[in-house]
């Protein structure tokens, strides 16, 4: 899942705070896949450059990949509220660049 470096500091930092232990899933709510998260990022930034979708097995990676790896933030929702859709993270992050 993309997410955004501030919301895992800023998450951590909540968790610490409170004492809590254990294992959290630290990531914002929904899923995506890759190809959606670079059209998205294109669309974000005014680019209108096109982004073809490929197979996972056109782009071969050493570490073999689950084909849907959602991750469970029921725990973090339960101690710090549900987390942001990674939409939103996603244009906080983009709203640093600008682009020439």
């Amino acid at each position: 899942m993309p997410t955004e470096s501030g919301f895992i500091a800023q998450s951590t930092v909540s968790l610490l705070e409170r004492a809590r232990e254990g294992v959290f899933n630290v990531v914002p709510s929904g899923s995506t896949h890759w190809h959606a998260f670079a059209q998205m990022i294109v669309e974000r930034l005014g680019l209108g450059n096109r982004v073809d979708a490929i197979a996972p097995a056109d782009y071969p990676t050493a570490a073999r990949r689950p084909s849907y790896s959602v991750l469970d933030v029921s725990k973090l929702a339960g101690e710090l509220g549900a987390p942001p859709p990674w939409q939103s993270l996603l244009d906080r992050c983009l709203s640093r660049y600008t682009l020439p």
